[in-house]
């Protein structure tokens, strides 16, 4: 992987930051268990840990720059690592998407018992629910309640006392819709409310 003369050039950077050490391996020293190296020694040893790994580093930047594979390997982690970063921004605008589309949509969300975000085509799905029973309501209220709620504001603007405009609507709703079309059918006639 190293060529001649990385090598040489290597060898030689070593050589120089050695230099005036020899004399610290060389010499022996009877150690006592209780006592520390000298500080010679020590000294030496770190200094050769760190030539070795700055030898270790330039190795390493020599064969990043001459090896083609190596490289590859390189391109290939930065697109590795340039997708992963697309992919996270596209799940984060996907979350607020879908978190904007629930509070829009969250009282069919809720009428379902979800109360918290959930992928868009679950909201999609209770809101096409929501509609379809808000239209059977709509039909039931517009037979049921909504008459009677007209009515009783009706009556109530001309009658003051509210229990007096709550029976007049009632009985104005059941002669409408029960005692009319009773009378309606028993002489024949066909409405398209019976």
């Amino acid at each position: 992987m190293l060529n001649e003369k990385d090598e040489l050039a290597i060898s030689k950077k070593v050589d120089e930051k050695l230099t005036g050490f020899e004399g610290a391996f060389k010499t022996k020293v009877a150690t006592i268990p209780d006592e520390k190296k000298p500080d010679v020694l020590d000294k030496g040893i770190e200094t050769a840990r760190e030539e070795i790994s700055e030898r270790h580093v330039d190795a390493i930047k020599c064969t990043i720059r001459n090896d083609e594979a190596t490289q590859k390997q390189f391109i290939d982690q930065a697109r590795k690592t340039i997708d992963n970063g697309l992919d996270t921004l596209d799940k984060k605008s996907l979350k607020e998407r879908q978190d904007a589309n629930f509070s829009v949509n969250a009282e069919a969300c809720n009428a379902y018992g979800i109360e918290k975000s959930v992928p868009l085509w679950e909201i999609r799905l209770m809101r096409w629910g929501h509609n379809f029973w808000f239209v059977i309501y709509f039909i039931v209220a517009s037979l049921t309640i909504a008459p009677v709620n007209i009515f009783f504001k009706g009556i109530s603007y001309f009658i003051k006392k509210t229990w007096a405009a709550v029976l007049i609507a009632v009985l104005m709703y059941t002669l409408i819709f029960i005692v009319l079309p009773a009378i309606l059918s028993y002489y024949g006639i066909n409405y398209w409310w019976i």
